[in-house]
């Protein structure tokens, strides 16, 4: 534990404990930024350190592709959640999952249908509860440019046991495009390229994506 001052220190002992956090994050090595697959770390919407009190804490990570010749745009957040008092990792998933969907569709997305959801054990040893929901630019934003473009809504959760932690991933990710000839929307061919970044594992658990340098799959504790 960090040297804290006596007042913070005796604080701490009163609420039955302090917690530290140490953040998940997406290896450097996955990061290729312009010239590879376009994804790098947002350090602008990135939090810096941790924030919370004596008793919780969490950190969030932001993770873009804007820049890869291949494919469209997509987005990643990783988010970190340390407390005295864990919840479950599926309560977690199901709350995620509902939040996301109302989000999603409050800033310009349409969600179609119900969630996909399954499990994977990740690189870290981790065991994950995943959901993925089919959706479609209802208006245009920062990150997705094209209306009716199709997209992929993600999440994902699990445990770093050692740290005693517990991790939320977040994904976006734009999978056509849509261009307009005399006023008609006509779709492009699908590109899943930044979608199959974000959700690749070797066996394929989600939507048979294989591969072995998915971002999310490599989630480091």
């Amino acid at each position: 534990m960090r040297w804290l001052p006596a007042a913070a220190l005796v604080a701490c002992l009163l609420s039955a404990g302090c917690v530290e956090l140490a953040p998940a994050s997406i290896p450097d090595r996955l990061l290729e930024g312009r010239g590879g697959n376009g994804w790098e770390k947002n350090l602008t919407a990135s939090q810096g350190a941790p924030q919370g009190g004596s008793t919780s804490k969490s950190q969030s990570l932001v993770y873009e592709d804007r820049r890869s010749e291949d494919g469209y745009p997509g987005t990643l957040t990783v988010t970190t959640l340390r407390t005295l008092m864990r919840p479950t990792q599926s309560a977690v998933r199901d709350d995620v999952q509902e939040r996301i969907r109302d989000a999603a569709e409050s800033r310009g997305l349409r969600i179609e249908g119900d969630a996909t959801t399954g499990e994977r054990r990740l690189t870290n040893g981790a065991d994950a509860l995943w959901f993925v929901y089919d959706g479609s630019v209802v208006s245009s934003g920062n990150l997705f440019s094209t209306r009716n473009a199709r997209v992929k809504v993600y999440g994902e959760v699990f445990e770093c046991a050692a740290e005693k932690t517990l991790v939320v991933l977040v994904g976006l990710a734009q999978v056509t495009d849509v261009r307009s000839v005399g006023g008609v929307p006509l779709p492009s061919e699908e590109d899943p390229t930044t979608w199959r970044e974000i959700a690749a594992d070797p066996r394929g658990e989600i939507e048979g994506i294989r591969g072995s340098d998915g971002l999310a799959y490599n989630a480091r504790c």
